[in-house]
């Protein structure tokens, strides 16, 4: 591929005709042949729609396409991400098709597995081109991971995404593709990338100016006057760089500098992955508010009445697993299998105690799910 850019239109055809004639030369003298109907003419511009240039190849005319998928990433002439994330959105939506079918068939660590390994990498490839996109391209790749991420939990759409990342240990992916760009750009300050990279670098303050300034060893800002610009990879990770620690900046290795990025993540105890898949799905519900209780689907405007069928007037997680007289057989059963504990309430039934042994909580978690299935409640 061959690029050019000038605010002379005359000047652009010119140089691109000069260069196709060399290329056409060489192929002659090399005995290659190229076909001119493989080829194609991006033209990148926010100010012009329709240009007319002629580009010659072989004494046949190239005709300008509107987008052109390169390396895998489709750019496009006017110089928006919207056809590539379109591209990536599809791609995904079939893989994650996929994994709704095996929803109650594999467990959850398996689901979210598969998902790391083969969604979320077509989610995050090229990313550092790409990431200027608008936001709400942004947010159509986010959906794809929460969607994933619900079907591995089992948790509903209507749950609060704070409990999806939550219980699945999943950070945002725009948290993702930053630090993912400024790992690039550590490799491009310490000239761990090919010169062609380093080089596009902008000089640090301490280049361009004598005095001593508290800032000398960040990167200058180029002066920007358009939004498109300001969201490039260039421009927006320097400022992000810039505004990291300097003790942060100065790993030795990419490795490090990578983990001196990471955010501290909550990890969820082990035995929130405790019992058979549909029960752990169900207990999971009840545990963020989400299940088909009438009040949890009630306080998202999905019913109109909050009560429960024994006349209570709300049928919420407490109601349903300490009152509801309609499972008084199956709670006593509950009970008698949690009677060497001595104070328990709704929150040690749904979330467990974390100060506790496993077996003791596996103990909890396994009386309530059976309770919940034998309940025939859902």
């Amino acid at each position: 591929s061959r690029s050019y850019s000038s605010h002379n239109l005359n000047e652009i055809e010119n140089t691109i005709n000069t260069d196709l004639h060399t290329i056409s030369i060489w192929s002659r003298k090399w005995l290659i042949t190229f076909n001119p109907n493989k080829k194609n003419v991006l033209f990148f511009s926010n100010i012009y729609n329709n240009v007319d240039l002629n580009f010659l190849f072989d004494d046949k005319r190239l005709f300008p396409v509107p987008e052109h998928r390169h390396l895998g990433v489709i750019l496009s002439a006017d110089c928006k991400w919207s056809k590539h994330v379109d591209s990536i959105y599809q791609s995904c939506m079939k893989k994650i098709c996929v994994l709704r079918k095996l929803k109650y068939i594999l467990n959850r660590q398996t689901l979210l597995k598969i998902y790391k390994c083969f969604i979320r990498p077509v989610l995050e490839y090229a990313s550092e081109v790409w990431d200027g996109c608008s936001q709400s391209d942004i947010q159509r790749l986010e959906s794809l991971q929460l969607e994933a991420a619900r079907i591995a939990c089992g948790l509903p759409v209507f749950c609060k995404k704070e409990y999806v990342y939550l219980e699945s240990e999943l950070e945002p992916l725009e948290t993702r593709r930053e630090r993912k760009k400024l790992v690039l750009f550590y490799k491009m300050h310490n000239r761990l990338v090919p010169s062609y990279l380093s080089d596009l670098l902008p000089p640090l303050v301490s280049q361009t100016t004598n005095y001593p300034l508290r800032n000398n060893n960040d990167y200058t800002m180029p002066n920007i006057r358009l939004s498109l610009s300001e969201k490039s990879f260039l421009i927006s990770t320097t400022s992000t760089w810039n505004s990291l620690h300097a003790e942060v900046r100065s790993k030795p290795t990419s490795q490090s500098f990578k983990m001196a990025l990471r955010t501290t993540t909550h990890k969820i105890p082990a035995y929130y992955l405790y019992g058979k898949r549909k029960s752990n799905i169900l207990h999971t519900r009840l545990r963020h508010i989400c299940s088909s209780l009438n009040y949890d689907l009630f306080r998202c405007n999905l019913i109109p009445d909050p009560s429960c069928n024994c006349g209570n007037p709300c049928e919420n997680a407490y109601h349903f697993v300490l009152e509801c007289p309609l499972y008084l057989q199956q709670r006593a059963i509950m009970m008698n299998t949690l009677s060497h504990i001595h104070y328990f309430n709704i929150q040690l039934l749904l979330s467990g105690d974390e100060s506790q042994p496993l077996d003791y909580n596996n103990t909890i978690f396994h009386a309530v799910q059976q309770y919940i299935v034998e309940s025939k409640r859902f």
